[in-house]
């Protein structure tokens, strides 16, 4: 139990300090992780910290360490949750037209011409 708390401290103090983690794993100690602060994402995303601790409730935003009262984002969830959010803008096209049938080119009507038209047929 001892060797389990001083690691969690360990830990704490590089995540708390805003350094990378290691976890001991070879593979992820090639690619360490750098953490965030809730204040630090949300000042990077312009936004309120309150809004994460409202997301974090809702299931909502990118994953989340917590450690006690200490919440801490890894810049490579951050980074993807960014990814995933990215949405490219799609240009407005006309609807498609049925070659086949040359009065669907006829001109739109208003509601004007509509009013129109039916008053035309109720007389």
């Amino acid at each position: 139990m001892g060797e389990d708390c001083t690691r969690n401290s360990l830990v704490f103090l590089a995540i708390g300090a805003g350094q990378r983690l290691h976890r001991g794993n070879p593979l992820e100690d090639e690619m360490p992780d750098e953490f965030l602060t809730e204040q630090e994402l949300a000042a990077r995303w312009k936004m309120s910290a309150k809004t994460l601790t409202r997301w974090r409730t809702i299931r909502r935003g990118p994953p989340f360490l917590k450690l006690g009262q200490t919440v801490r984002y890894a810049m490579s969830d951050v980074l993807e949750f960014e990814r995933q959010g990215l949405r490219k803008p799609v240009p407005r096209h006309l609807p498609i037209l049925d070659e086949r049938a040359p009065d669907q080119h006829a001109r739109l009507l208003t509601i004007k011409d509509v009013v129109a038209g039916l008053r035309l047929g109720m007389q």
